[in-house]
């Protein structure tokens, strides 16, 4: 557990970046029904980018910013948009179709600037992309819902982040008429969570596909240790700068909404925790750049629960995503 929480801190504290945003973030779709058939992975926008990273451009891929329909796994499933890129490879696809793989980022934060479509680098994750597209395959890369959309993001909620990778593959399917039905998933940290979650529902979500394997770098499979029975009081440093994404997660599930009162930040964080959370949970601008003042300003107090009511829906929600 403790390697894979210092991934997800040093994932959040790392994707700072001096690009500016490609686009500017779309509107959130209202609440709808969970698509199905066809409607999984169905395009609601599409724009060519111009503006793509110099590896990409060597190799003369084209990347497609898109918005695409899945499925929520809180809100009751609902439907849900959900952006991303697809790169497709140069060239003509082989017998059979360009195989697929659909790419997992680690964490990059939890805030609307935090989608890596929305930048040419993906915020780091383009270097996972580049050895695929050398090697033939299309490549899908999610936002995960609520990066990129007026959404929240549902930060470690497995089964969103499965619906996300699969649909992923649908999507690009639809940009790239040449693919075929084979894919594979590749993830690390916080997408190595997404990319096994994937896996376990490829039978029976991922109808109509040909799923081949998924590789789950660093995962976040299992965090709920970072929340013990008796408190929060023996975190480590990078365990308490990664709270406010897992407390983040927590509030966007139907857990937490359905709480009464709702849950809020100040159950489970205060002092300078509370006070620096914006700057911890950002991941680009005048805020990311303040990360580790921030985090030299926390201590264990900070990250007392002062509702052990919620703690305990917390804990229950945390055991609840762990993988497998």
């Amino acid at each position: 557990m403790a390697m894979a929480v210092s991934m997800l801190a040093l994932a959040g504290c790392s994707s700072g970046t001096t690009d500016d945003p490609t686009s500017s973030t779309p509107a959130a779709a209202p609440t709808s029904p969970a698509p199905a058939g066809d409607e999984r992975g169905a395009i609601v926008s599409d724009v060519v980018l111009g503006q793509v990273d110099q590896a990409v451009s060597n190799l003369g891929a084209v990347a497609h910013r898109i918005t695409y329909r899945s499925t929520s796994g809180v809100r009751d499933g609902a439907g849900a948009d959900v952006t991303g890129v697809v790169f497709v490879p140069a060239g003509t696809p082989p017998a059979g179709g360009w195989p697929v793989v659909s790419v997992g980022h680690g964490t990059t934060g939890v805030t609307d600037e935090c989608a890596p479509s929305l930048y040419p680098n993906l915020l780091g994750a383009i270097g996972l992309v580049t050895p695929l597209l050398q090697r033939g395959a299309v490549v899908a890369v999610t936002d995960y819902q609520g990066l990129g959309t007026d959404d929240p993001h549902p930060y470690l909620d497995a089964p969103t982040a499965g619906y996300d990778i699969i649909d992923a593959v649908r999507a690009a399917r639809n940009i790239a008429p040449g693919s075929g039905t084979r894919w594979a998933a590749l993830g690390v940290s916080q997408g190595g969570q997404a990319t096994w979650a994937a896996a376990e529902m490829a039978d029976e979500y991922g109808d109509g596909l040909d799923f081949v394997g998924s590789a789950n770098l660093s995962p976040a499979a299992d965090v709920s240790p970072i929340a013990p029975e008796g408190g929060l009081g023996d975190l480590t440093l990078p365990q308490q700068s990664i709270m406010p994404f897992v407390v983040e997660g927590f509030l966007a599930s139907d857990v937490a909404a359905e709480a009464d009162p709702p849950y809020q930040d100040s159950d489970f964080l205060s002092g300078g925790l509370l006070e620096n959370k914006d700057v911890l949970l950002a991941c680009t601008g005048p805020l990311a750049t303040g990360k580790l003042s921030a985090a030299s300003s926390i201590g264990p107090d900070d990250v007392r629960p002062r509702s052990p009511e919620a703690y305990a829906a917390m804990r229950t929600w945390l055991a609840d995503n762990a993988l497998p």
